[in-house]
């Protein structure tokens, strides 16, 4: 490794970089071996989460310096300054506050003042009309335009306005409303909404729009379309109005597009996208879970939150993570980050955590506006660990790159039974032998026992040969309920804001995905113009692409 992870210049970091070089080779199985105490200094209970990073290439030394760069970086004053309300989003001047949201039903808080007004009220006041509606929704008070109960909920949105609300309903969905059928659309792809609409019934459904800026071509595209099927279908154009229900900062936009005001919900600007489930976003798997489930939900990420700001950094789970993390990418140069849950109701959890880290930390750009020379967010991946162990965790065993990972398991079933220890044994098992490995004498002695030749072993021999000391943490959790989610989530969301602050990036703003939009919404306009020419106002590539697109569609 280079000495080139300077964020800061900080002592600390220098010494990190010695200190890699010293133990960079070191095989974590001598490291239990050196220490029968290892797994106890090396893991957190949280609760009824227990966590395992034993498994890494860490000593105490390294965690002793990991923790000096914390503090020499400013880790504390800037959890305080999120957690206070400080504009620490500078580049959109905004408040970064999803965790106000998750104290709005507790007693005493002190108010958290963002732009002159507390925005723990006004949270207060978004989670109310959630209630209100959810109640009303439950108890079939609130019926569509032919007097039926609902009986299907479309979450329309993309992003951020998706993957939030679609983690809970699949992670949650044992302890929802069996009466209502909760299913989404993000892709404007005609064919997606056409398979997720035959199974629904016009009368029955009602659809959640979600768009923080109420101008998201693919929502917006996928609103027409919900209005239309219902039109086609025999409702009246005037009622349709009674089947759609809306979460967006831009209150004045979604009005004017038609939505009722008792159907229309806030996300606020300090809350951004890919966290908008702790605001107006939290409206669909609200509907899913009643009030007090959803309640506990919120209850859950808010333990979280008191951990965070009040452990101290050696017992405070985010901030270790984080820093293992850091480890991994900036001294190992870990390129990947993968999450592998065990419980196929978390199947969602990866794709969540990579919009979170990607979204957030994807950048080249430290806070003051220099191009940085270090690695920042890794790609991060992931599937249901069942299926993974059967295909992915090839490379993960004996691929070439380094690939950290994060695996996670119940004690208990959601239903409450105790039959997953097949799950359990398959986690244990992949950890342990990701860090062992096998050599190739202990293949030797393997293969000789089966009775095979020594022709056939020597031939052999070499491909199964695992190098082990591949790092993984474990996540053992009592059960899978609302409030353990929250908490869950609210631990990646924590640790993934270390790594920025250690970055020294701005994790809260995303301009790449904007300049991608505005450059979509150019071309969208150059693909509905009738002309067949190049067109100059496209690069000649881009061009090309266009014109073969219409020709295929003309069938010129």
């Amino acid at each position: 490794m280079t000495n080139s992870f300077s964020p800061y210049d900080l002592p600390a970091e220098k010494q990190l970089a010695q200190h890699f070089n010293k133990i960079k080779n070191i095989k974590i199985k001598d490291l239990f071996e050196k220490d029968h105490k290892r797994f106890e200094k090396f893991s957190i209970k949280n609760g009824d989460i227990f966590t395992d990073y034993s498994k890494n290439i860490i000593t105490e030394k390294t965690l002793e310096l990991l923790l000096e760069f914390a503090e020499q970086s400013g880790l504390k004053q800037a959890i305080e300054d999120m957690f206070c309300g400080k504009k620490i989003n500078a580049t959109e001047q905004r408040a970064v506050l999803h965790t106000a949201a998750r104290s709005v039903f507790k007693k005493n808080n002190n108010p958290i003042v963002s732009d002159g007004a507390d925005a723990t009220e006004k949270l207060r006041k978004v989670f109310e009309k959630i209630a209100v509606f959810t109640k009303k929704i439950t108890a079939g008070t609130k019926k569509g335009s032919t007097g039926k109960n609902f009986t299907h909920v479309i979450n329309i949105g993309i992003g951020g306005s998706e993957l939030g609300p679609k983690l809970l309903v699949s992670a949650l969905k044992t302890f929802g409303n069996k009466n209502l059928t909760i299913k989404f659309i993000s892709s404007p792809d005609p064919s997606h909404a056409k398979q997720i609409l035959k199974q629904a019934n016009p009368e029955t459904t009602l659809f959640i729009i979600v768009s923080k800026s109420f101008t998201t071509k693919e929502t917006l595209t996928n609103y027409k379309t919900a209005r239309k099927w219902l039109v086609d279908s025999g409702i009246k154009k005037e009622n349709v109005k009674k089947h759609f229900a809306a979460v967006s900062e831009n209150q004045k936009e979604a009005l004017n597009a038609g939505i009722l005001p008792d159907y229309l919900f806030k996300t606020e600007n300090f809350i951004n996208g890919r966290c908008g489930v702790w605001s107006g976003a939290g409206l669909t798997p609200s509907l899913l879970l009643g009030n007090d489930l959803f309640a506990d939900f919120l209850s859950g990420a808010y333990e979280t939150d008191i951990n965070f700001k009040s452990q101290p950094f050696e017992k405070n789970l985010p901030v270790i993570l984080g820093l293992i993390d850091i480890w991994h990418r900036n001294f190992f140069k870990a390129q990947t980050w993968a999450i592998f849950p065990y419980e196929q109701a978390l199947s969602m959890l990866p794709f969540y955590v990579a919009q979170l880290c990607m979204e957030s930390n994807g950048k080249s750009i430290n806070k003051q506006g220099k191009k940085i020379n270090y690695a920042s967010a890794p790609i991060v991946w992931g599937m249901p660990a069942p299926n993974a162990q059967h295909s992915c965790f090839q490379l993960l065993h004996q691929g070439t790159n380094l690939a950290p990972i994060d695996l996670l398991s119940p004690a208990l079933a959601q239903n409450g039974e105790k039959n997953v220890e097949v799950l359990a044994a398959n986690h244990f098992a992949q950890a342990e032998v990701l860090m062992n490995g096998e050599t190739n004498a202990e293949i030797h002695n393997k293969l000789k026992k089966t009775g095979a030749s020594e022709n056939f072993i020597n031939k052999t021999a070499a491909h199964m040969i695992l190098q082990g000391n591949r790092p993984s943490i474990s996540f053992i959790y009592k059960k899978l309920t609302p409030k353990l989610l929250g908490k869950l989530i609210a631990i990646y969301e924590h640790r993934i804001f270390v790594q920025g602050i250690l970055w020294n990036i701005f994790s809260f703003d995303q301009w790449g995905v904007e300049a991608g939009k505005r450059m979509a919404d150019k071309i969208l306009s150059e693909l509905t113009e009738t002309k067949k020419k190049n067109n100059p106002k496209s690069v000649d590539s881009t061009a090309g692409l266009i014109n073969i697109f219409k020709q295929f569609q003309t069938g010129d």
